[in-house]
């Protein structure tokens, strides 16, 4: 048996079956969703190349994962016998040291997911009791996260919220802005809410939209944001056979704006009436600013030859001449 220092720890390598190991005791795990493909065929090909770490279970003769879950995850999946492991004799550390330990070395492999810095900040208040100062002025940093009160607070609310939404941010499906947001509902709200986020595989930007509409919609009408989906024009926005995912998502977000600020429904009204009525050719389009929230309009090209252009420049001098230009002008002022 052959002993290594590691990271300023003394591990002991030896051959282990993986029966002996307790998957289950999580206290030093900080991984949060799959593990990714690349490790499972690398470990399918090669082996094991970094030995896991584990510590001696006195208790019932087991041992403990203290760094390598993923690895022993996919050896069990695979159904291997045995793992050649480095022991540690946690009699020798704190919790703390063999904690920080864990985090380091997670840091120092493929890194750590917005979902797993979370995690690390509520197991070191929660369980280390680590003060919220110490976070603040070494945890964080490490971390790369802002060092500041409220993003304290923000990463213990994300830690709570359910392992479903956790797992949609470590994969990146779920943007972490929109965490936020999430981490602020109840719980019901919330899973509704990123079940349709989820379910229409929503953008960053439309994420972040969709919940502040619904949050604003919400306190208007005294409201909780999920009865704020059972409104008929929502409905019908969510369950638009005709429309693909995508195109749902712009139909919520419109039906969204409209309930929000009625005014705005009657200018999109007066806007696409006059736009249809500028007969604008293939390759020239007018839009306004998102959400009508300025007087700007904006007039896009598309053009794959010179003779194109020249012809779009004409019609450019048209639109300006134009009645309804005018009145799309004159109503926004």
């Amino acid at each position: 048996m052959e002993k290594i220092k590691r990271h300023n720890f003394i591990a002991k390598y030896q051959k282990v079956s993986l029966s002996e190991i307790d998957i289950q005791n999580k206290n030093y795990n900080i991984r949060i969703g799959e593990a990714l493909p690349v490790l499972k065929s690398s470990i399918e090909k090669h082996g094991i190349i970094e030995p896991p770490l584990l510590l001696s279970n006195a208790t019932n003769n087991s041992f403990i994962v203290l760094c390598g879950f993923r690895r022993i995850g996919i050896l069990k999946e695979i159904r291997a016998d045995n793992i050649q492991a480095g022991i540690i004799d946690n009699s020798s550390y704190s919790e703390f040291e063999l904690f920080s330990f864990a985090v380091h070395d997670n840091m120092l492999g493929c890194g750590l997911n917005s979902s797993e810095k979370a995690l690390v900040i509520k197991k070191l208040s929660n369980i280390h009791s680590v003060p919220d100062d110490r976070i603040m002025s070494y945890w964080m940093p490490l971390l790369s996260l802002p060092s500041n009160l409220r993003e304290l607070h923000l990463q213990k609310q994300i830690a709570d919220i359910e392992k479903p939404i956790l797992e949609s941010i470590a994969n990146g499906t779920t943007n972490i802005k929109a965490a936020f947001l999430l981490s602020e509902l109840d719980r019901n709200d919330r899973l509704c809410l990123f079940n349709i986020i989820n379910n229409l595989k929503m953008g960053n930007n439309h994420q972040k939209q969709f919940l502040k509409l619904i949050a604003e919609i919400s306190e208007r009408e005294k409201k909780f944001p999920s009865q704020i989906l059972n409104f008929s024009e929502v409905k019908d926005a969510l369950e638009n056979g005709n429309h693909n995912p995508p195109q749902r998502v712009v139909q919520l977000i419109s039906v969204l704006q409209q309930m929000r600020n009625p005014a705005f429904s009657n200018t999109d009204k007066i806007f696409k009436n006059l736009s249809n009525k500028l007969n604008l050719p293939k390759g020239i389009t007018l839009n306004h600013s998102p959400g009508y929230e300025s007087e700007e309009c904006n007039l896009m090209l598309s053009f794959s030859s010179i003779e194109e252009l020249k012809q779009q420049n004409t019609e450019i001098i048209r639109i300006a001449k134009s009645a309804e230009i005018r009145k799309i002008l004159e109503h926004d002022n």
